[in-house]
């Protein structure tokens, strides 16, 4: 009953949202065939990952979210105040008012080496609202995601329908591409990823339009999602967006473009080679590292100071007490690392009747392939960009490890890059303001390409975490084509 009534107030939802914009061919038709769409993909999300994944059991970081928030959730019947405070960050985790959910929760309280803050908290928060009338049914959590990054798409069609040609066809692959829709209904960060991108683009349009006032909060709102649910797409797409005012300023000129393209790319290098503060070569090391590890399956459980990992053909010495603890029953040798802290040591841990929050047990990723190791070498960097484009714009490989949603992933692949030729190919003539969103364009997915190319070897995780770069391929690719009646170039 309850999904029913969810599913009503959004359909009604997409209904006020088409009045409002009233644009081109959306009608309230196609909005809601479109929001049909998106649910259906939320539906086979569910079933993957709860049935063909996790034997009847939600698998992977949507558990993870689901269980953390439902422990949040349960602060509400104690006391709403407390809660309300848990929502906007005004209660410290070790209060007394909240102390015993908290310690509920495994990955709530995570924060990794220099880290300002846990990127977990934001899509935890919106799980533990929905769980208030959820009932913990996945269904209604996965519809809202859908929702929300539904109003993202039409966000992100709101923003470069002017610059598109073929804006029936552009609307149709925003709302069909399988990555977008399926992640995008995933009950995980990807719902706010498309969302973020879709007010921060949207912003810029207004921006563009001179609705100053307004485009400052729209991006100020934008801005905030970034950083407190993927900082990393934030921190690629808002100083490399900023290109937009230096192109507003000097009127879209392109010997500027050309100036701004070459320091971009040369602030890029020097930032990579230079020593400093960052040390952004040594954080990408980690980050690959800690995926290679990941990859070799295991289990993972943390207490409040340090991760514990351990081989999974271990996993016997270790009991699941509930859906958020287990124990050691057998003593076993693994590793830890800190949670301020890059370095993995071995440790033997001892058996004992005490309870540890359980963050992970898996089995070895059978979709790892082997990365140019990174080891805190920024010459490996470098070398590593022409396979990282492959990993990222192609792979996997039907050939390559990995289950047969594989093929779909390859699939999908192939087509936006044959569309994107295609585009290029039957490319229209740009006008100069046109050029300049183009190129900064290419120049976030480029830079995201390479940020989740260093760091993923595992394709499992890359199928996700590119759905950004996909999600761009379309829109750069619906720029540059041609109407239909196909204008000379």
């Amino acid at each position: 009953m309850i999904g029913w009534l969810v599913f009503l107030i959004l359909s009604i939802s997409c209904i006020f949202i088409q009045k409002q914009i009233k644009v081109d061919f959306l009608t309230k038709k196609i909005f809601l065939l479109s929001f049909g769409v998106k649910l259906m993909y939320g539906f086979v999300f569910v079933l993957i990952f709860k049935y063909w994944y996790g034997n009847g059991i939600l698998y992977g970081d949507a558990k993870n979210f689901l269980n953390d928030s439902k422990a949040i959730s349960f602060i509400a019947s104690d006391s709403i105040e407390s809660y309300l405070k848990v929502l906007f960050g005004l209660i410290n985790d070790e209060s007394f008012e909240i102390r015993e959910f908290i310690q509920q929760t495994h990955i709530w309280t995570y924060v990794g080496k220099n880290e300002l803050l846990n990127d977990n908290r934001l899509i935890i928060k919106l799980n533990s609202v929905i769980h208030l009338f959820s009932n913990g049914n996945v269904y209604i959590h996965s519809m809202i995601h859908s929702f929300l990054s539904f109003v993202g798409i039409i966000f992100i069609y709101l923003s470069f329908r002017e610059l598109v040609k073929n804006k029936k066809i552009f609307w149709l692959v925003l709302i069909i591409l399988p990555s977008v829709s399926f992640w995008g209904a995933s009950i995980s960060k990807e719902s706010i990823v498309i969302f973020s991108i879709g007010l921060f683009c949207f912003g810029w349009y207004k921006f563009h339009k001179k609705k100053y006032i307004l485009s400052s909060f729209i991006l100020l709102f934008s801005v905030m999602l970034f950083i407190f649910n993927k900082p990393h797409i934030g921190i690629i797409m808002i100083p490399i967006a900023l290109l937009l005012v230096i192109g507003f300023l000097f009127k879209w000129n392109l010997k500027f473009l050309k100036i701004a393209l070459v320091g971009v790319l040369v602030s890029f290098v020097l930032i990579i080679i230079t020593p400093n503060k960052l040390n952004i070569t040594e954080k990408l090391s980690f980050r690959q590292q800690e995926m290679i590890n990941i990859s070799e399956g295991g289990v993972i459980f943390n207490n409040d100071t340090a991760f514990f990992k351990f081989d999974y053909e271990f996993v016997d010495n270790f009991e699941k007490v509930n859906d958020t603890l287990i124990k050691v029953n057998v003593t076993t040798n693994g590793w830890y690392r800190l949670m301020d802290s890059y370095n993995v040591k071995p440790c033997r841990y001892e058996a004992s009747d005490k309870s540890y929050k359980h963050y992970l047990t898996y089995e070895p990723s059978g979709s790892y392939f082997e990365p140019i190791v990174i080891n805190g070498s920024y010459i490996n960097l470098f070398k590593s960009i022409p396979s990282v484009l492959i990993d990222v714009l192609i792979r996997p490989f039907p050939w390559d490890d990995g289950d047969i949603l594989k093929i779909f992933c390859f699939l999908q692949n192939i087509i936006l890059i044959i569309f994107l030729m295609y585009s290029i190919v039957k490319r229209r003539v740009l006008s100069c303001n046109e050029k300049w969103v183009l190129v900064i364009l290419i120049l976030i997915t480029f830079f995201i390409i390479l940020l989740i190319g260093w760091t993923t070897p595992i394709f499992g995780a890359l199928v996700r975490y590119k759905m950004p770069v996909d999600l761009f391929l379309v829109i750069i690719s619906f720029i540059l084509l041609k109407s239909k009646k196909y204008e000379k170039v």
